[in-house]
């Protein structure tokens, strides 16, 4: 979805107008927008003041973040599973934490966050080059790569 041009304040002073009477189209004109635009901000916000506006527009940034989240632990979950499964829980917590930093190549912050080690965070992608073998780009470190070697 783009980013709009518009405050949460400008598209409610605009339907603040429309709602006092004035034609949908001359307000569009003025704010630079479709009259189409106008009518999808009512649906939106209609009847909404500037901070009941700016208070969903958090918590829709809130629950977009918690559902990548939870999407990147079902994921981190999901391999975890995978690597008992294949071991049939004979291989010890080190074995597991090596294939699957070697199968999988994601960060190692993932593995050590559900072992409860405690080493840097890498990135390999010497195995598959994706993350969990899907296509999917392989998280990097924040940390400078001299920092990554151990």
């Amino acid at each position: 979805m783009s980013r709009s041009r518009h405050t949460e304040a400008q598209m409610i002073a605009a339907l603040k107008q429309v709602e006092a009477g004035r034609a949908v189209e001359d307000v569009a004109r003025e704010e630079g927008v479709s009259k189409h635009t106008i009518y999808g901000w009512k649906a939106k916000y209609g009847g909404m003041d500037v901070g009941r506006a700016q208070e969903a527009k958090q918590l829709r940034d809130e629950n977009t973040r918690l559902r990548k989240l939870v999407a990147d632990l079902s994921l981190d979950k999901e391999a975890l599973q995978s690597v008992t499964e294949k071991t049939g829980g004979a291989r010890s917590v080190e074995g597991s934490y090596r294939q699957m930093k070697q199968e999988y190549a994601f960060s190692a912050a993932s593995v050590d966050r559900n072992t409860d080690r405690d080493s840097p965070s890498t990135c390999s992608t010497r195995a598959t080059g994706t993350r969990f073998g899907e296509g999917l780009p392989c998280r990097r470190s924040n940390k400078p790569s001299y920092q990554n070697s151990s």
